[in-house]
């Protein structure tokens, strides 16, 4: 029987007291020595009998056992470069002490502890590359006072020729009053390590670059998560920064997924910075038990870990194994590892209850070319009764448990994309769903016995709705044939659900000859030449020194962020798509749910086109000469014009309370009435209150009446055939540069739901687009490849740069003109002029924020939160706001 092991609070609190969410007030640190740090050895290892010990293999043994490993606790153990010394934590008496070993003529002595500790609690100890020094955290006492520290911090001692140094504290530009944990060198001197900076986002792992004989501002990595239900903390940096080791509990991959038991988990970082979804280790170092403490012996041959997984074993010993391994968890190396979805698993079955990693449908980042070549329609068969959902939040129908009719063609590209012949809304054979498919990636795996494997993104659409739940799906195939599907969506759109559905189901592999599949070979090659540079989030700071790339999200709660990103200079620098179960394999593919910035994205753009293509009047037109249903409404619309409803002050309303009509029962009747008839009756119920004009009041519905407006006024200029979404695709969308996958938006149940477009709300949207949206907007006054598309008078008052027209008050500093809105900054909020930030957002917490210094932020949520002020202010540092 394996005993959980069982830790006295303060020792609970030394080893993760950087994880717990707090808000402390950050202050520079005090007068502590400064160091220049070194971390390449300056030598190879001597040659050595490994320790004394018979090295392990590829299954973990215990370390010394009797002599290191004893009945007490140990932790985090440290080799010196030359293999002839190490350092550990033990835990006694409850006190944490760093101890020590040496090899001697006579053997490996006795461990005792070092020099420097075991009269406060020490922890954590780390030896840079040359040997000279070793950091450690402490609850020593910090500069200025006699009494231990409530929290611990990172000390050094530096190596003299009989030993070490005193300790010294560690001087960091800031210093959290939660204090600093798990230091970890690189080889270029860049210190990593735990700490919560509210600040700079919170607790997690932080890295601190090295110049100019300093640590410099620390910045925030997106790898280790901290959450309500996940705990990510013990981290241990390769030499090479290329991969980082660390503890967590909490993740559904967790080997005892019960939140208190925790494994050991491996994070790769590539060339461009990116870091890949975390993997759990598996069952060769991973136990039921619980795993912790990670690190590497100096030639990275070895890995050392802290376990209790003996037979009534209570507290933990320190093991260790070869490390070889780790590389073939690399997204660099086209092989399963421990990762699910082999290839026995997708083409005879496994059992499963529930998602998997997403690492496991996520390609290589150098995967090999495939040998197989996918030409044809992939069919699913039993998608009704193979799929299963469990529900996280909120509740769905029993229909909602499973996929759509899946029948669709696919071809293959030279360079290993997996193209649909269909994007866009698919108008599925389903009640519930509907269906966007994207295009995902084909590749080579050595385990897969000559099956290439496939994978691509997808999303399922609610019918007659906005809701997006996006999935992945991944299978096995050759020249014939394909193995069994397996699909699982984990990740969605949505304030009031969320939900987990996964599947397993046999496939047919149809292959032949697509239609016209030069064509969209080519479309799609065109698709991505005509994609915005993209760099990682982490590398605004490279890019712009000085800049605090945690700002960037803050405020937003991670877990419930799809996507986000800031378009700084023509390059959107994009963060991580977070799912339940890893980071999203097609972050640049995933749809996210419009919601109301489609109000100013779709519709106030279409206004903008037509002024600019029809003259500024059009913006006067009057509703009534246009939307004939306007004679049953109980309000008054003989003088409201286009620019009225567009601004939310048509005058007709039952409420004047924020959001009140929006939230309203006459708008819940509204969202729900189908067909068009009904629907449009619906819009029209308001009665009469004011002259319009005169008073903001947020109305989706009103958004109905203008896009209909705008249809039939597009009509009498173009003639029958013309459809107000199809021109601003054809006229504004298409010639921007984006993606077929934004052709489509939500319409009105006639015709097979091919009726008018919603306009309010319904389409979908990939970082990309949203970019390019910002930049016609924010950047390019309404100009796409020398020619003006977008109205340039209207645009300026749009954004607030026309201070004759700044639209409708919504408060004191709010305004909304054009389906935009607006938020003034003055000297009052820290700023040394008056400026504008206008804004694209959406109910569930869809932000799309338009600074005045051409930089523009988003991000795409489902938590309601709306913030943007700290990206702001850390903009101004990029591109400053006053100098405009």
């Amino acid at each position: 029987m394996v005993t959980k092991r069982v830790l006295p609070l303060w020792l609970v609190f030394v080893l993760v007291s950087c994880a717990a969410p707090t808000t402390p007030a950050i202050t520079p640190t005090s007068q502590t020595a400064t160091i220049t740090p070194t971390s390449a050895p300056t030598s190879e290892p001597a040659a050595t009998t490994l320790l004394g010990e018979t090295p392990p293999g590829a299954e973990p043994a215990v370390f010394r056992p009797g002599s290191v490993s004893t009945e007490a606790i140990e932790l985090s153990l440290a080799l010196h470069p030359n293999l002839r010394e190490l350092y550990f934590t033990r835990l006694e008496s409850e006190r944490a002490t760093i101890w020590f070993s040496r090899q001697t003529a006579a053997g490996w002595s006795t461990p005792e502890p070092a020099s420097f500790s075991g009269e406060y609690n020490d922890v954590s100890p780390f030896i840079t590359g040359d040997g000279q020094r070793l950091y450690f955290a402490s609850t020593r006492p910090t500069a200025g006072s006699a009494t231990p520290s409530a929290q611990v911090h990172i000390w050094y001692v530096e190596a003299l020729a009989d030993g070490w140094s005193e300790p010294a504290q560690l001087a960091l530009p800031l210093e959290s009053a939660t204090g600093e944990n798990n230091p970890t060198l690189t080889q270029d001197g860049t210190l990593y390590y735990m700490a919560d900076y509210p600040t700079l986002g919170g607790s997690g792992l932080y890295r601190a670059r090295y110049a100019g004989g300093a640590f410099q501002t620390p910045e925030k990595l997106d790898v280790l998560s901290q959450t309500n239900t996940i705990v990510d903390v013990e981290p241990f940096v390769a030499p090479d920064g290329s991969f980082v080791l660390f503890y967590s509990a909490g993740r559904p991959d967790n080997l005892t997924p019960n939140g208190k038991v925790g494994d050991l988990y491996i994070a790769f970082q590539d060339s461009a910075g990116k870091w890949s979804p975390p993997q759990n280790l598996g069952t060769r170092v991973n136990s039921e038990a619980e795993e912790s403490t990670p690190t590497l012996s100096p030639d990275g041959k070895y890995l050392f870990f802290a376990s209790n997984r003996g037979v009534e074993q209570r507290f933990p010993d320190l093991y260790w194994i070869e490390a070889s391994f780790l590389q073939t968890l690399s997204p660099g190396i086209a092989g399963r590892g421990e990762l699910p979805l082999s290839a026995d698993a997708l083409l005879n079955g496994f059992d499963f209850d529930g998602p998997v990693v997403e690492a496991a449908l996520t390609p290589p980042i150098d995967a090999a070319p495939p040998a197989q070549q996918f030409e044809g329609r992939l069919e699913l068969r039993g998608e009704m009764d193979g799929g299963r959902i469990e529900m996280v939040r909120g509740e769905l129908e029993p229909a909602h448990a499973y996929l759509p009719e899946f029948d669709f063609a696919f071809m293959q590209s030279s360079d290993g994309y997996l193209i649909p012949a269909q994007r866009g809304q698919i108008i599925a054979d389903h009640p519930l769903w509907n269906l966007i498919l994207e295009p995902g990636r084909v590749w080579q795996e050595t385990s897969d016995g000559g099956y290439s494997r496939a994978s691509l993104p997808f999303a399922l659409v609610t019918k007659g709705g906005n809701a997006t739940f996006n999935g992945t799906l991944t299978f096995l195939f050759n020249a014939q044939s394909v193995s069994k599907v397996w699909y699982q969506v984990t990740q969605e759109t949505t304030s009031y659900t969320r939900a987990n559905l996964w599947g397993l189901l046999d496939a047919v592999y149809h292959p032949g000859p697509v239609a016209e599949a030069a064509q969209l070979r080519a479309n799609f090659a065109a698709e991505l030449a005509a994609r915005l540079p993209t760099r990682p989030l982490a590398a605004l700071a490279e890019d712009y020194p000085g800049v605090a790339v945690s700002a960037f999200g803050r405020g937003v709660t991670p877990e419930h962020r799809t996507w986000y990103g800031v378009v700084v200079n023509g390059i959107n620098y994009t963060g991580e798509c977070q799912t339940r179960f890893g980071l999203y394999p097609y972050c640049e593919s995933m749809r996210a749910t419009s919601y109301s910035t489609a109000k100013s994205a779709f519709v106030g753009v279409a206004l903008l086109r037509l002024a600019q293509k029809y003259g500024r009047g059009v913006t006067e037109l009057l509703i009534k000469d246009y939307v004939p249903e306007y004679a049953t409404s109980a309000g008054d619309w003989e003088q409201v014009t286009f620019n009225h409803t567009l601004d939310m002050s048509t005058g007709n309303y039952y409420a004047t309370g924020f959001m009140e009509d929006d939230n309203g029962e006459a708008m819940d009747i509204f969202f729900g009435a189908q067909p068009y008839s009904e629907r449009i009756a619906a819009a029209f119920t308001a009665p009469h209150a004011v002259a319009p004009g005169t008073r903001w009041v947020y109305r989706t519905s009103d958004t109905f009446i203008l896009t209909r407006a705008l249809h039939n006024y597009l009509q009498s200029q173009e003639g029958a055939e013309a459809d107000i979404y199809r021109f601003v695709v054809d006229e504004v969308y298409r010639p921007s540069g984006m993606g077929p996958g934004a052709y489509t938006t939500m319409r009105t149940a006639d015709n097979a739901w091919q009726g008018q477009a919603e306009g309010g709300y319904g389409a979908w949207w990939i970082p990309d687009d949203i970019a390019k949206i910002a930049l016609l907007l924010n950047n390019s006054a309404g100009v796409i490849n020398g020619v003006q598309v977008l109205h340039p008078e209207v645009l300026a008052a749009t954004l607030q740069r026309d201070p004759e027209d700044r639209g409708v008050r919504i408060d004191s500093r709010q305004m909304y003109n054009n389906a935009f809105w607006a938020t003034r900054y003055t000297p009052a909020q820290g700023f040394d002029c008056e400026f504008w930030v206008t804004e694209m957002q959406g109910v569930s917490g869809n932000v799309v924020a338009l600074f005045p210094n051409g930089i523009t932020y988003y991000y795409f949520s489902d938590n309601r939160e709306f913030t943007w002020d700290a990206a702001l202010r850390e903009s101004d540092k990029i591109i400053p706001l006053c100098e405009q």
